[in-house]
């Protein structure tokens, strides 16, 4: 009985390359960034009002059904978003914080 391993095995003329396989959590995370990516730069150029789904979707390279197994709506995409946005304002090991701190 063989056994099966958990690798990606990418093909390189001459040699094929055993990979190990990215966990569930990994390629999750994998696909939020995505999307957090995608959304933000079409909430970016054509605003949230004219930004769908679909189009959120499209422009992250995953399904529409990956894009609400992560978020019920744009309007958590929206909100993520902006979490993340404070996360990065508000470090206290950003540069600008820092001098503000002294």
């Amino acid at each position: 009985m063989a056994l099966r391993y958990k690798t990606n095995v990418r093909f390189v003329p001459g040699r094929a390359i055993a990979l190990p396989r990215k966990s569930q959590r990994e390629r999750s995370e994998a696909s939020i960034s995505q999307i957090l990516e995608g959304a933000l730069g079409l909430f970016s150029s054509q605003g949230f009002g004219a930004t769908s789904m679909r189009q959120i979707a499209a422009a992250s390279d995953v399904s529409i059904g990956n894009v609400y197994h992560h978020f019920s709506s744009k309007e958590e995409i929206f909100q993520e978003l902006i979490e993340e946005y404070w996360e990065r304002v508000l470090d206290p090991e950003l540069r600008l914080n820092r001098i503000f701190s002294r």
